[in-house]
């Protein structure tokens, strides 16, 4: 009897044992399946532990003694490249924790920025360059004067460079400028970052091949697709059809740029479109309508990551909610809800997560890519904002571009 009460007791301390490693190993697991391969999701979840603590003890580390000048850090095509938009003007932000400097190689920020230098200073510090963000027209303004009051401001602030945004077509005239305007860059500094935003659906009438040969990097911006054409049978929001995007990726610019494809970067983003569906169908279509209509006259509103974020989990009351549904035919994430204010009306959002992006970028052999925009990763939990981080992975852009992917 007392060796069956024995046998017993040992059985149920290992099962408590079991448990409690379970239960300490599910804190750093992710409820979420974004099929994405084991070894990058394991190897991540190390690195963002690793960084936690380091970030919990300091923000910097002293890359440069002075904050007024050039980082000098060297362009690697060896290496690829991970670029953040910035946007916010409270300089605490900068030092928050969250922000993974490990993770960033370039952040580009607004000229206008109230904390411009010690925003530079701190992105410095933690080895990490500091762009300019320049409108298509701010460009020519600049070259009235030669660009000598751009370098200036370039230079009074320590800043590494410029990123100029291009949203429609140049001419000939456009194209010299930015050719006079690198060669002057580079002769000031080798090092200085000279980089062109666009959109990844831009007019191939243009000589994109010359305008690769004088840049660092072509940043082709994905999101927006509502000003897209050839994706009205899919989502007409704020998320390309997987399949579109690659194939777009592919056959406009890496099949006839492949000699130069390490400079070219894909532009991402986590920001949704919000609109109203007609017909609404109330809860009826909560859970099964796909494609929604816009309302005749009704405005398609930009909505954050996090407050998408709140709608997938079921954060607030007075809505009925579909929670995370998935698109099979376009490859991206929606959601429906309804206000019990407005019972008439369905709301879908539209938006990326990581499964969508993933398969947007893996295996395509780019040089990077880059978000709009960090202040999108604030105030997540841990768990979720670790899932993201699995995008910054430097493996799954790969080598060349696979044409047959399927990972679900």
């Amino acid at each position: 009897m007392k060796l069956l009460i024995i046998i017993i007791s040992s059985i149920l301390i290992l099962i408590n044992i079991k448990f409690i490693y379970c239960l300490e190993n599910s804190k750093n697991s992710y409820i979420y399946d974004y099929n994405i391969p084991l070894d990058i999701l394991n190897k991540t979840n190390n690195n963002y532990n690793n960084e936690v603590k380091k970030n919990a003890n300091s923000t910097t580390t002293n890359v440069n003694n002075s904050c007024n000048n050039i980082l000098n850090k060297n362009i690697n095509y060896k290496n690829k490249e991970n670029i953040f938009y910035a946007q916010s003007n409270d300089l605490n932000f900068y030092k928050n924790n969250f922000i993974y400097w490990s993770k960033i190689d370039t952040l580009i920020i607004n000229p206008n920025n109230k904390y411009l230098k010690e925003v530079v200073c701190t992105s410095h510090q933690n080895n990490v360059r500091t762009v300019l963000l320049i409108g298509q027209q701010e460009l020519l303004d600049y070259s009235r004067s030669n660009f000598t009051k751009l370098v200036t401001l370039i230079e009074a602030n320590g800043s590494d460079g410029m990123v100029v945004n291009i949203a429609s077509n140049v001419n000939i005239t456009y194209m010299n400028e930015i050719k006079k305007l690198y060669k002057l860059l580079k002769t000031k500094n080798k090092n200085y970052y000279f980089s062109i935003a666009l959109p990844l659906t831009w007019n191939m009438d243009t000589n994109c091949s010359e305008m690769l040969v004088n840049c660092d990097y072509l940043i082709l911006q994905s999101f927006n697709s509502n000003n897209y054409t050839g994706v009205k049978d899919y989502i007409d929001g704020n998320s390309i059809p997987g399949d579109y995007f690659r194939n777009l990726l592919y056959k406009n610019w890496l099949e006839k740029y492949i000699f130069i494809k390490d400079k070219i970067i894909i532009g991402l983003s986590l920001i949704g479109t919000q609109k109203c569906c007609s017909p609404g169908g109330g809860r009826n279509n909560v859970f099964n309508l796909n494609y929604c209509e816009k309302v005749a006259n009704s405005k398609q509103t930009e909505i954050s990551y996090f407050d998408i974020y709140n709608y997938i989990i079921g954060n607030g009351i007075g809505y009925f909610l579909s929670g995370e549904l998935w698109n099979f035919k376009t490859h991206t994430p929606f959601l429906n809800y309804i206000n019990n204010n407005e019972k008439d009306k369905l709301y879908q959002i539209q938006y990326e997560n990581t499964k969508s992006l993933f398969y947007k970028i893996s295996n395509t052999g780019i040089g990077g890519i880059s978000f709009w925009k960090i202040e999108t990763f604030s105030n997540l939990p841990n768990y979720h904002l670790n899932s993201i981080l699995t995008l910054l992975d430097k493996n799954i852009t790969g080598i060349t571009f696979k044409k047959d992917i399927n990972i679900f």
